[in-house]
């Protein structure tokens, strides 16, 4: 990345010196959204044992306090339905349905 400036009095300086500018942070911006799109995404393998994330909201009339209640339930891949979503069973066999990948873990 150039980043020297001389001493740029004219307008056409100026709108070179805007020129430069701009493309240095356009290049910055697209490195560092390169660097944020490298995340890992967790990928798992049909018949593995993963805990799903647990959805269940408190309930009165239940006597249920979610806040006090389990975060993650242990259930089993099903099948890979997209790129980051997974199919997912409770241990007995019986669907639960389809999740994202950042809702799982092994």
């Amino acid at each position: 990345m150039v980043r020297i400036f001389r001493n740029m009095s004219s307008p056409w300086d100026d709108k070179r010196k805007f020129e430069v500018l701009f493309r240095n942070t356009r290049e910055e911006c697209q490195i560092a959204m390169l660097a944020a799109n490298i995340s890992d995404i967790p990928s798992f393998d049909v018949g593995q044992r993963v805990f799903k994330r647990s959805f269940r909201l408190s309930s009165a009339g239940n006597d249920y306090n979610a806040k006090l209640g389990p975060q993650y339930v242990p259930c089993v891949i099903v099948a890979k339905k997209g790129t980051s979503s997974y199919e997912v069973a409770d241990m007995n066999g019986k669907s639960l349905g389809v999740f994202s990948a950042g809702d799982l873990k092994a």
